[in-house]
């Protein structure tokens, strides 16, 4: 078998191929057509109408969520700002405090 043969042979294997994935395609939008013409489909069309709207809405579980750890998050920042006006008031007072005691209590929880 020589080389133009081959390519031949490979291009009716591969329209074949085709033919096949034409039929498939075909018989599966058959199928979807059928589903869509079905009793159940059009009855449940009002609830997937209705459902969908919910899709996009917020669910309160993850509205909470949110606000706790904002929450958190303004709590550790209220700290944070407690411990430098405390650190403030001592530096103002003219008491000697280390570049490293300010590090440590900044940092500290």
């Amino acid at each position: 078998m020589n080389k133009k043969d081959s390519l031949i042979a490979e291009r009716d294997h591969l329209n074949a191929e085709r033919r096949n994935l034409i039929a498939e395609r075909d018989h599966l939008n058959a199928e979807r057509q059928r589903f869509l013409n079905s009793t159940s489909w059009k009855v449940t069309k009002p609830l997937r109408f209705i459902s969908s709207l919910f899709k996009g809405m917020v669910r309160p579980r993850s509205i909470l969520r949110k606000i706790n750890n904002r929450l958190k998050r303004n709590s550790e920042i209220k700290k944070e700002n407690q411990r430098r006006i405390e650190l403030n008031k001592l530096i103002k007072a003219g008491h000697p405090i280390s570049v490293k005691a300010l590090h440590d209590n900044l940092n500290n929880d």
